[in-house]
């Protein structure tokens, strides 16, 4: 996105003259999104079951309303559908505010928990420290956090192969983002379940 917003400046690509606003808007929101939900989660205890389930509940709403807009044709489905003087193109930004919204929390989340190897947003600095781990040849019980990384590289891979999939059948991408919201309720019930830490 800092790339896409970059490009911008020099109306670059030309095929896509309003992309660095939409680059924007998910750098922006994605920002917000992680003062808000670090701030709050901090505030009421990052760690407390109730606030991981809240937080689970909020991200998979937020990815609800995106796809509700998408499926009840207030939003573009797709390149094809948009005007590029304005119009239905700016009403794209909310769902892509939305999602980045969202996905700050996820990443809030993952952080809260300590587990700053799983990747939530991008891999690039994962596949670096994968490939950095002096451990990297250990076994699998004898290099945890290589496992984590590599698990999470592994489960972005096929959920991004089921998306594409997804988006090619006849719901689009918008079946892949309703399982996305239903994979977040999923585990914000689970938070529900989750045991509570022994007293230290």
């Amino acid at each position: 996105n800092t790339i896409f917003l970059g490009l911008g400046a020099s109306n670059q690509p030309a095929s896509k003259p309003w992309g660095w606003l939409k680059s924007l808007v998910s750098i922006v929101t994605f920002f917000a999104g992680a003062m808000i939900f670090s701030f709050v989660m901090r505030s009421v205890g990052a760690l407390r079951r109730g606030t991981l389930m809240v937080s689970f509940f909020i991200q998979a709403s937020l990815i609800i309303i995106a796809v509700a807009l998408i499926e009840a044709d207030l939003i573009p489905h797709s390149a094809d559908d948009m005007s590029l003087d304005g119009g239905p193109l700016f009403l794209e930004l909310i769902p892509i505010g939305l999602l980045a919204f969202q996905s700050a929390g996820a990443m809030t989340c993952s952080r809260s928990l300590g587990y700053n190897e799983i990747p939530t947003v991008v891999l690039t600095s994962v596949y670096f420290d994968i490939a950095s781990d002096p451990k990297i040849t250990d076994n699998p019980t004898g290099n945890v956090k290589r496992n984590r990384r590599v698990g999470g590289v592994v489960s972005l891979l096929v959920g991004a192969i089921a998306g594409g999939w997804l988006s090619r059948s006849s719901g689009g991408m918008e079946s892949a983002l309703w399982l996305a919201a239903g994979l977040k309720y999923l585990v914000a019930i689970g938070w529900a379940f989750w045991k509570t830490a022994p007293p230290k």
